[in-house]
């Protein structure tokens, strides 16, 4: 697989995208996916520019997904209490804990047995 970045040539300004695409193909150089964005928006609190209108395009299904970003506000600097808040996992009352990459938190009762597997 390949990722492609597409550039404007020269400097981009106002509403226009510096950055226009990013694309990914097959090993065969087939298109897979691309999203192409068609103009940018700046964030008036820390000037970050990012996307005001995208266009997601997935070649083999024929789907094509068109999209308008309003009212952009980039998140400002968190301290340690909205950070946690937001970002780390709460214990629920009365239900196990599970972590999707990890498993449970605590053993179940419910353990792998062991032994020898033969195919028939």
């Amino acid at each position: 697989m390949r990722k492609v970045t597409v550039f404007r040539k020269g400097t981009a300004r106002g509403t226009t995208p510096q950055v226009v695409a990013h694309r990914l193909y097959d090993e065969k150089g087939n298109l897979i996916c691309a999203a192409t964005v068609l103009e940018v928006q700046q964030d008036p609190g820390t000037s970050a520019v990012v996307p005001r209108k995208i266009v997601l395009a997935w070649e083999k299904e024929k789907m094509l997904l068109k999209m308008t970003i309003g009212d952009v506000r980039v998140a400002k600097e968190l301290d340690a209490k909205q950070a946690e808040d937001l970002f780390q996992r709460k214990k629920l009352a009365n239900l196990p804990s599970y972590d999707l990459a990890r498993g449970t938190d605590s053993p179940s009762g419910v353990q792998r047995a062991g032994g020898i597997q033969r195919n028939p």
